[in-house]
C-alpha cells in the first residue's frame, strides 16, 4: 500500500463520479430519465488488513426512482405513467423469440403498419381486444391503432327504463262532444288516444337506421296475485295496467301467437295492412268529425229554441200590459178577454215557478234529513231525532207536492188553456180597425209570432237530435271497427303493482334477473322478406309510480357504419376510438410492469433497460389497478435532472479530484527527497 495508490484511487472514483454527473447533465431533456448518484466505499482499512488496494473506490450509480414531472403534449400518444410501473416494449409484434424492455418515456408514434411503437421503433405492448371491439382479451401483444373504418352491426337488444305516470287518466272516446265511459281506440297519430311514447334507434344489417316507437295506453286496473306473498292461495293486489303498442318506422307491428313478441315487414303485405288500418282509421276520423258536426248543429238548435222560449215570455208581458180599458172593451171584447186571459197566465206561471222553488226546497231538506239519519248508525237519542226529522221532511214534502204544487199546476194548466182558447177567438177579430184595439192586437200579433217561432225552434231541436243521434252512432260503429283492427297491434299489457312491474317484483334466486322478464322483439324485413333486424327490447325496468312521465335509459346496440376520427387513452390505459357513427370501441388496454428491484435493471440505447436476474422477473398489470400508477395521456414525464444540483456536484467532485492529485504530488516529492538522500 502508498500514497500513490491511495491518490489513483481517489482520482479515478473522482472521476467516474464525474462521468455519472456528466451523464445527468446530458439527459436534463430526456423523457422519462432518472438521475443517478454515484456510490463510493471506503477501502482504506481493508487494504491495511489484506494488503490490497487502499483509499476509495467507485461502487456505481444509483438510480434515483422518484417521480418526474408531467408536461403537456399536444399528441395522444405522448404517455406518462403518474406514479409505480413502466412501458412494455417489444422487439417483434408477437411471439416467443420477441426481446421485451422497459421504459419511462413514453413518446409514442405510429408505424406505417399501425403498430404503436417508440423512437427506436420497438413495439409498445398491451391486452388485445376482443373480435367485437367492446373488451380485451388476456392475450399480451403489439398495440395497434384501431380501424379506420368500421362496418355496421345489427341491433339485436335494447332497453328501455321510463316511468309512465300512474296518475294519468285513461283515454275515453269523445263522441258528439260528450266524454263517454269506452276506452279510445289507439292511433299513432292522435296523442289523445294514449298516455306515453317513446322512440328507440336501432340498425339493420346494412347500417340504416330505424325508428322503433313504443306507445303506453292506459286501461282500467285489475285483481292479481301478488307475486310476493308467501301465502297459499296468494294474497290478491289492484295492478294498474298500460296496453303497449309498437311501430317500425311507422308500420304497426302485431303480436304473434307465441305472445310479447312483434313483428312487421316493409314488404307489400305490411303496406296492405298498413292502408287498411289507416283506411279504418280515417272513417273514424270522418265520423267522429261529423258526429261533432251534428252535435254542434244540436246545441245551436238548443240556444235558438231557449231564446224564442224568452222571446215568447217576453211578448206575454207584453200583451199582458196591456191595460183592459172599457175603450178596449167596447171596441174589441175578443182583444179585451185575450189580455185579460194573458194577464191571468203570468200571474199563475209565476206562482208555479215559486211552487217549484219551494218545492225544490222541501226535496234537498229531505234529502239533508235522510243523508244525516244514513251517516248516524249508532242507535241514540240523537238517531231517534234525526229520524223524526227525517221523517216530518218527507211529510211536509208530499204534503205541499199533493197540495200547493199540484194546486198551482192544476190552476197553470187551466189558465193556459183559456189562454188559447182566447188566442183562437181573438184571431177572427183581426179586421179591427178602432184604434182603441191597435195596441192590444199588435201584442197579440207579437205573440202568435213569437209562438210559431216557439214551434219551429222545437221541430228544429228535435231533427237536429234525430241527426245527432244517426251521426254518433255512425261514429260508434266506425270506432268499434277501428278498434278491432287496433285490437290486434297490441303487442302485449304490462301491469304494475305498487309502481313496479309484476314480472319483476320476483327474481330467479341467485340472480338479480326478473322471474318474467318483459322483453319485446321488433323484427324487420326487406320488401324480399330478407331479415333486416331482430331486436329483443327489455321493459322488466319500467316503474308506474305518480310522477311525470320520464325515460331514463333508452338504448339499443349495433350501429352504423364509421370512420375513425380520434383516439384516447384513459388512466387505466385502455385505448378507444371514436367513430363518426358516434360509437367509442376499444383498440386495446396498455400493460405495464414493475420490478422487486429497478435498480437491477440493465440500461440499454433509447432509454430502455432489459430485464435481468438482479432485478427479478416483472409483475404485469394495468394502470390504476393495485400499487400500479395512472397513464397519462397527453403528457410526457420530464427528466430528474436538477440541473442546479449537478452543477453544484461538478464543482464539488472537481475540487475532490484536485485535493487527490495534490496527494500523488506530494507522495511524488517524498519519493523523490528520499532518492536524494542516498546521492
Amino acid at each position: 500500500m502508498s500514497a500513490f495508490d491511495i491518490s489513483v484511487g481517489g482520482l479515478m472514483a473522482q472521476a467516474a463520479a464525474i462521468q455519472v454527473t456528466s451523464n445527468n447533465v446530458a439527459n436534463a431533456s430526456t423523457v422519462g430519465y432518472k438521475a443517478r448518484e454515484s456510490l463510493f466505499v471506503d477501502q482504506y482499512f481493508k487494504a491495511v488488513q489484506s494488503g490490497g488496494s487502499s483509499g476509495a473506490a467507485d461502487f456505481g450509480a444509483k438510480r434515483v426512482d422518484t417521480q418526474g414531472a408531467l408536461k403537456a403534449s399536444t399528441s395522444v400518444l405522448d404517455l406518462a405513467v403518474q406514479g409505480q410501473g413502466m412501458f412494455r416494449l417489444s422487439s417483434a409484434v408477437s411471439g416467443d423469440g420477441a426481446n421485451n424492455y422497459y421504459t419511462r418515456n413514453g413518446s409514442f408514434s405510429v408505424d406505417k403498419a399501425g403498430y404503436i411503437v417508440n423512437a427506436n421503433g420497438l413495439y409498445l405492448t398491451g391486452y388485445q381486444p376482443n373480435t367485437s371491439l367492446t373488451g380485451t382479451t388476456p392475450t399480451i401483444a403489439a398495440l395497434k391503432m384501431p380501424p379506420a373504418d368500421v362496418a355496421p352491426l345489427a341491433s339485436t337488444t335494447g332497453q328501455l327504463v321510463a316511468n309512465l305516470d300512474t296518475r294519468a287518466a285513461e283515454p275515453l272516446l269523445v263522441v258528439g262532444g260528450v266524454t263517454t265511459t269506452t276506452p279510445k281506440t289507439f292511433l299513432a297519430s292522435d296523442a289523445s288516444t294514449f298516455n306515453s311514447s317513446t322512440t328507440v334507434q336501432v340498425y339493420d344489417s346494412k347500417g340504416l337506421a330505424h325508428q322503433v316507437s313504443l306507445f303506453f295506453k292506459k286501461v282500467d286496473s285489475t285483481v292479481v296475485d301478488d307475486p310476493r306473498s308467501l301465502t297459499t292461495p296468494k294474497a290478491s293486489a289492484t295492478a294498474t295496467q298500460y296496453e303497449v303498442y309498437m311501430q317500425a318506422d311507422g308500420v304497426t307491428m302485431t303480436e304473434t301467437p307465441a305472445g310479447n313478441h312483434g313483428m312487421a315487414t316493409l314488404g307489400n303485405a305490411a303496406d296492405t295492412a298498413a292502408a287498411q288500418a289507416n283506411a279504418l282509421a280515417n272513417a273514424y276520423a270522418i265520423a267522429a268529425a261529423a258526429a261533432d258536426d251534428k252535435a254542434s248543429n244540436y246545441s245551436a238548435s238548443k240556444a235558438a229554441y231557449a231564446s224564442t222560449i224568452s222571446a215568447r215570455t217576453a211578448a206575454l208581458g207584453k200583451l199582458a200590459a196591456v191595460s183592459p180599458t172599457a175603450a178596449l172593451a167596447n171596441a174589441s171584447p175578443l182583444a179585451a178577454g185575450v189580455v185579460f186571459q194573458a194577464s191571468a197566465l203570468v200571474t199563475v206561471n209565476t206562482d208555479l215557478a215559486t211552487a217549484l222553488a219551494n218545492l225544490g226546497g222541501l226535496a234537498d231538506a229531505k234529502a239533508a234529513a235522510d243523508a244525516a239519519v244514513a251517516a248516524d248508525s249508532i242507535s241514540s237519542s240523537g238517531h231517534a231525532a234525526l229520524v223524526t226529522t227525517a221523517t216530518a221532511a218527507a211529510a211536509a214534502l208530499s204534503a205541499y207536492q199533493t197540495g200547493t204544487y199540484a194546486t198551482a199546476t192544476a190552476n197553470q194548466a187551466t189558465q193556459q188553456a183559456a189562454f188559447a182558447t182566447a188566442m183562437t177567438a181573438a184571431a177572427a177579430d183581426s179586421a179591427n180597425t178602432n184604434p182603441d184595439a191597435s195596441a192590444a192586437l199588435a201584442a197579440i200579433a207579437g205573440y202568435q209570432t213569437s209562438d210559431a217561432a216557439v214551434t219551429s225552434s222545437g221541430s228544429a231541436v228535435a231533427a237536429a237530435l234525430v241527426d245527432k243521434n244517426l251521426a254518433d252512432a255512425s261514429a260508434v260503429a266506425a270506432a268499434k271497427l277501428n278498434g278491432e283492427a287496433v285490437a290486434k297491434s297490441r303487442i302485449g299489457t304490462l301491469q304494475f303493482v305498487d309502481g313496479q312491474l309484476v314480472g319483476s317484483l320476483t327474481q330467479v334466486a341467485g340472480t338479480s334477473q326478473p322471474a318474467s322478464p318483459a322483453l319485446y322483439n321488433a323484427e324487420l324485413a326487406d320488401a324480399n322478406g330478407i331479415p333486416l333486424f331482430n331486436v329483443s327490447l327489455d321493459l322488466s325496468s319500467m316503474t308506474a309510480f305518480g310522477a311525470a312521465f320520464a325515460v331514463t335509459k333508452n338504448s339499443a346496440d349495433g350501429y352504423a357504419p364509421g370512420a375513425l376520427t380520434g383516439l384516447s387513452i384513459d388512466e387505466t390505459g385502455q385505448m378507444s376510438g371514436q367513430y363518426t357513427n358516434g360509437m367509442s370501441l376499444v383498440a386495446g388496454q396498455l400493460v405495464l410492469a414493475s420490478f422487486n428491484s429497478e435498480a437491477g435493471l440493465d440500461p440499454a440505447s433509447g432509454s430502455v433497460f432489459a430485464e435481468t436476474y438482479a432485478s427479478g422477473a416483472p409483475v404485469l398489470g394495468t394502470g390504476t389497478n393495485g400499487s400500479f400508477g395512472a397513464v397519462r395521456s397527453m403528457q410526457l414525464e420530464q427528466s430528474t435532472t436538477d440541473m442546479a444540483a449537478e452543477l453544484v456536484n461538478l464543482m464539488v467532485q472537481q475540487r475532490n479530484y484536485q485535493a487527490n492529485s495534490q496527494g500523488l504530488q506530494a507522495a511524488n516529492t517524498l519519493l523523490t527527497t528520499a532518492i536524494n538522500m542516498g546521492r
